[in-house]
């Protein structure tokens, strides 16, 4: 009798998810060494490089890239999340928006 275990993510890959909403990032770039990789739909990349430590810099046109020091094999998929490049727009704004309130409150006094 053969028994054969099916993963649904192999050990050596990276899922690259948005920070906000948790959801899958369709096509950013993984990059490890001189090996580059596009996530699928569900956000993955398979690292197909032998055991090692690397340097991961991960990419996409939406977000804040990001880059990881990692060590293959590892024991289990790597979640990377990216922050979107316009959530930083919004909280510089809403970073403004309360620096004038409190300057506004404070003359009021």
């Amino acid at each position: 009798m053969t028994i054969t275990i099916i993963s649904a993510y192999p050990a050596s890959s990276v899922q690259v998810l948005d920070i906000l909403t948790k959801k899958p990032i369709e096509n950013a770039k993984v990059t490890i060494n001189t090996t580059q990789k596009f996530t699928d739909s569900l956000g993955l990349a398979v690292l197909d490089v032998p055991n090692g430590s690397y340097t991961l810099n991960i990419s996409h046109p939406s977000y804040w890239s990001k880059t990881l020091k990692i060590t293959l094999p590892m024991t289990e998929p790597l979640k990377a999340e990216l922050i979107p490049l316009w959530s930083i727009g919004l909280g510089i704004a809403a970073g403004v928006t309360i620096i004038t309130a409190v300057a506004a409150k404070a003359m009021w006094k």
